[in-house]
Order: structure tokens, then C-alpha cells, then sequence
């Protein structure tokens, strides 16, 4: 076991990224969980953005993010004709 700390730290742009990331998959999957609700057989897709731009001492940073999320439900009902032989 080593007593060295780890002074490894993540790069602040790939923190936003990663942040932003989260945001959006987390709005997406949200929304279309809401949307299917309990329903027996439904396909709902949804689609989130973010478009981030920061002006700072004359420079401008434009970072986007999207993601899409489909989730589905599916049920069959098989009626059984019990007059048959």
C-alpha cells in the first residue's frame, strides 16, 4: 500500500463535457420515461440538446451536447377458443 496521494486531476473541459453529458441523458431518459408511462404497448423516443457558449477576456467557448433515448413497451394478449376440440 502506497501513502501517496493522487494528484491526478480531470481535465476542467472534459468535466463539462461529462457533466453536461449527464444532464442531457438524464432529461431525455426522464421525458421518455414520463411520456410511456404504464402503457402496454408504446414506443416513445426522446431527444434532449445543450448548447453551452461562455465569453471570457474576448474569448468565446461553444460546447454542445445531445443524446436520444428510445424506450419501449410491449404486451400480447393470446385468447384461447375453448370450444374447440
Amino acid at each position: 500500500m502506497s501513502n501517496t496521494k493522487d494528484t491526478t486531476t480531470q481535465d476542467p473541459k472534459a468535466a463539462k463535457r461529462a457533466a453536461n453529458l449527464t444532464t442531457v441523458l438524464g432529461l431525455a431518459t426522464d421525458t421518455a420515461k414520463a411520456e410511456l408511462g404504464d402503457a402496454d404497448n408504446k414506443s416513445v423516443t426522446a431527444a434532449a440538446t445543450l448548447n453551452v457558449s461562455a465569453t471570457e477576456n474576448g474569448t468565446t467557448e461553444n460546447a454542445g451536447t445531445n443524446a436520444s433515448v428510445t424506450v419501449g413497451t410491449t404486451s400480447s394478449t393470446v385468447t384461447v377458443d375453448s370450444a374447440k376440440k
